[in-house]
């Protein structure tokens, strides 16, 4: 009986051993899996300190005929109902490489944020952070918005974007403030005097404003809400700030909106994620609340009035004083949500070179914040199939009448290419083919042979 138990049992092991060397769980006669690379030995000190290796770049341009005809063919196609612009660009030297109608002023849509991001990284800076703050006066408790439209309701998270700053700490710290210099209060409001009015851009009407919040200097996540964006963010805001100090011990009335006196002493403060945070949000998602916000910002910076046309004006002052060409450019807001912007296929291809050839200026947190394709942000679902997956960074645009897309890629030979691609004035309705278009137009860019 053992001799037949024992004879069972080394059968099932030698099957089992069997089935797992198949299967290349195990090494052995039927392991298909190729052998392991011996480890690599252990690091001594003659690497330390020792420069890496650079592969250089020896890819080839391409061929100027063949650029400049696949551009006949996107602006000449059937399935093309608009006015086309286009640059193709060495962006180490700045050379043309083709283009059509580079300085029309044509409606830029969301290639309007690039403007936005090399003003607010220019101006602003990519390190700076927006305060929300608390003061007192009186009997009054001031809840001051300092642009961050991105505030969390609870604890700070010191590693997000989005809730960089809570309510919840700034409550604590406000209360603990209060009670430390043994200050009653009993009203709270809500200071959004940063930004004026208008709180929509006059453009910007009916189911337009579903793509962007009420514009306040203060909101939890831009005012956000199960059914979209709700209206007084900045107050919705100080309710769940009230909340928050009647957790803490301090009951306060329902907020009211109410600006500052100048002799309101400070308690504490919050501070937002750095603006090249928010750039690259606003470029990834093609975030048109941020985008207005830093307008407002910049417009405030310059001493403009921070509204959507102080935002537009301050745009182009801060560009203009970095070379980039503003000719025929008219700008009418940050965004590019308005249909009466006009810009130029050389004001972005200006804006793309300058961040090219950056290495730690403000521009360089540009590129970051450009989609990949067919990975991330407005350019996930877009050339699948294409040789350019993954190698593709740009800025999407989309209105009814306006389709662009500018960045960079690399082409089959590995050269990198810079790229804007303006079509407007499209009829209502052919926007998604004018999309297909241009990733066509990139990929046989991407195709034509070495000059």
């Amino acid at each position: 009986m053992w001799k037949k138990i024992v004879t069972v049992i080394l059968v099932l092991l030698a099957g089992g051993y069997i089935f797992a060397d198949a299967w290349d769980l195990v090494p052995g006669f039927l392991t298909t899996a190729p052998e392991k690379d011996a480890p690599l030995p252990p690091p001594t000190s003659r690497y330390i300190g020792a420069a890496p290796e650079i592969t250089p770049i020896t890819g080839h341009l391409p061929n100027s005929a063949c650029v400049n005809q696949q551009i006949t063919k996107l602006a000449t196609d059937p399935r093309n109902t608009g006015t086309t612009s286009v640059i193709i660009f060495d962006p180490d030297t700045g050379e043309v490489i083709g283009q059509r109608d580079p300085q029309r002023a044509a409606i830029p849509a969301s290639n309007m944020k690039l403007l936005t991001a090399a003003a607010a990284l220019t101006a602003l800076g990519p390190q700076t952070r927006l305060s929300t703050t608390t003061l007192v006066d009186g009997n009054t408790l001031y809840l001051r918005g300092g642009g961050d439209v991105l505030l969390g309701a609870g604890e700070n998270a010191e590693t997000a974007i989005r809730g960089r700053a809570g309510l919840a700490t700034l409550a604590r710290e406000t209360a603990t403030q209060l009670r430390s210099s043994k200050i009653a209060v009993s009203h709270i409001a809500v200071d959004s005097s940063l930004f004026a009015e208008p709180t929509y851009h006059p453009d910007v009407i009916g189911t337009d404003r579903e793509y962007i919040m009420e514009l306040r200097p203060i909101a939890i996540d831009r005012g956000s809400g199960q059914t979209g964006f709700m209206p007084n963010p900045d107050v919705t805001a100080a309710q769940t700030f009230r909340d928050l100090l009647a957790a803490q011990g301090i009951p306060l009335d329902e907020p009211q909106r109410a600006i500052t006196p100048p002799s309101a002493r400070e308690l504490a403060h919050v501070q937002s994620a750095p603006i090249r945070d928010l750039v690259d949000v606003m470029l990834v998602e093609s975030d048109n609340s941020i985008a207005e916000v830093l307008g407002h910002l910049l417009a405030h910076h310059v001493g403009e009035p921070a509204t959507f046309a102080g935002g537009a004006a301050a745009v182009r002052t801060i560009l203009t004083g970095i070379g980039i060409n503003m000719a025929n450019v008219e700008l009418s807001d940050a965004s590019g949500l308005s249909i009466s912007n006009r810009v130029t296929a050389t004001a972005i291809a200006d804006v793309l070179r300058q961040t090219w050839e950056c290495d730690s200026c403000p521009l360089a947190a540009i590129p970051a914040g450009l989609p990949v394709a067919a990975l991330d942000g407005t350019l996930w679902n877009r050339f699948d199939n294409s040789a350019l997956r993954g190698i593709l960074r740009a800025k999407t645009g989309t209105l009814i009448q306006a389709i662009s897309l500018s960045g960079y890629l690399r082409n089959a030979s590995d050269a990198p290419l810079g790229f804007v691609i303006l079509i407007d004035n499209l009829q209502e309705g052919t926007a998604p083919d004018t999309r297909v278009l241009q990733d066509e137009f990139l990929d046989g860019i991407a195709a034509c042979p070495a000059s």
